[in-house]
């Protein structure tokens, strides 16, 4: 029962954390739209989408790579 009520509050900080960071982008895109950061910069706010984007696939990737390898580790510890 521990397990399970540390497991629920670890999702509810996920879920937090995930708020947080879309609001933040969302503020972010905000002041990147705003006058005088697009007439300045017009595509700034488009860079800054790709570039997160980009960030989150090499993430994905990154995270895709370590279980990998953490499967390979657990196979060849079987096969011994």
């Amino acid at each position: 029962l521990a397990e399970e009520a540390s497991s629920l509050s670890d999702s509810k900080d996920d879920v937090d954390e995930v708020i947080a960071s879309v609001d933040v982008r969302l503020e972010v895109l905000e002041a990147l739209r705003s006058e005088p950061v697009r007439s300045q910069e017009p595509n700034l706010d488009e860079e800054f989408e790709e570039y997160l984007d980009t960030f989150g696939r090499a993430h994905e990737r990154e995270g895709a790579a370590s279980a990998l390898r953490d499967s390979v580790e657990q196979l060849e510890d079987i096969l011994e």
